[in-house]
């Protein structure tokens, strides 16, 4: 059951009807906003299968970002190797003679080498195979690629719709209204709460960010010290650490919008303890979050992107 994006998945359901699909589609939108999810229902119905079963589907290929075998962190591109993989099994005949879908998980992670490889698979398409690109971040996408590709962007849902979709999935009413404040307009995050450990280590981070409000340096440092773990400085703690400055910057912007007696757009109705900040103290420490983002994109060392932040937070 897709969250949201109705009007995007009414298009698929009719062109699936009528049997007019086009042969490549690239879904742009946020993390968590519901593009693989969609992805994976009409891949699931082209191939005859069930989203839970589509794993087992032979004519299925799901390609993502690899790992190095050395070091076990992520690569930071989708590499040519796999590009190459990816065109030597789709030159394989289909099991059965009929459709087969592939689906691209971060495409914009291809460099130039891998993406003119995949342009080379787009511009001349195997007979009945579908791709859909899954794209977090258009802006490096190449230009290449995303000519080949008809866009449809996923918009952040309404807190409503996540609520309703998260009841008609069994959730009682109450963590339906908090998990789907929650999840900043991503159903994929609020369906993650369904989960007991994600459900404590969000609590925990929202206890850490609390306590960090009129804290002496030295214990701010301590708060912060459970959350780096196994969180290096590879791929996967960079994108560990980007999810919990998005969280940290929300929860800003909730007490920015208490400041201005806006609590109902407020994401989490907890955050409001009493704090000393003023609006323009607020918009720094947002702005501090922000840049810490932007300095991890350049391969800054997360411990001290983040200390230099916390220096700065009153």
């Amino acid at each position: 059951m897709i969250i949201g994006h109705e009007q995007i998945l009414r298009f698929f359901e009719n062109a699936l009807k009528e049997g007019r699909l086009s042969h490549a589609y690239g879904f742009i939108g946020p993390a968590q906003v519901g593009k693989k999810a969609l992805a994976s229902v009409v891949a699931a119905k082209l191939l005859g299968t069930t989203v839970e079963k589509l794993s087992m589907q032979p004519d299925y290929i799901y390609l993502e970002r690899g790992e190095d075998e050395k070091t076990g962190k992520l690569k930071k591109v989708i590499t040519i190797e796999q590009s190459r993989d990816l065109k030597g099994r789709l030159q394989n005949s289909t099991w059965g003679g009929g459709k087969r879908v592939v689906i691209i998980d971060g495409a914009e992670l291809f460099n130039d080498e891998s993406g003119n490889a995949l342009l080379k698979i787009l511009e001349e398409p195997p007979q009945n195979t579908f791709f859909f690109l899954i794209i977090k971040n258009e802006a490096n996408l190449l230009a290449t690629i995303r000519s080949r590709l008809q866009l449809f962007y996923f918009s952040l849902v309404s807190t409503r719709e996540i609520e309703n979709g998260l009841r008609a999935r069994g959730v009682k009413s109450e963590e339906a209204e908090i998990f789907s404040r929650r999840a900043s307009g991503k159903p994929g995050k609020a369906i993650n709460f369904l989960n007991e450990e994600n459900k404590i280590a969000y609590e925990n981070l929202f206890s850490i960010f609390q306590q960090l409000s009129g804290a002496p340096f030295y214990k701010k440092i301590k708060l912060v010290e459970e959350l780096y773990g196994d969180k290096d400085d590879g791929e996967r703690g960079r994108e560990a650490w980007q999810g919990i400055l998005d969280q940290w910057i929300g929860w800003s912007r909730d007490w920015l919008l208490k400041k201005h007696g806006a609590t109902e757009y407020a994401s989490e109705p907890g955050i409001f303890s009493p704090v000393s900040f003023t609006g323009t103290e607020l918009v720094k420490i947002i702005d501090g979050w922000s840049r810490v983002k932007k300095l991890l994109k350049e391969n800054a060392h997360p411990r001290l992107a983040i200390e230099e932040a916390l220096l700065k937070i009153k």
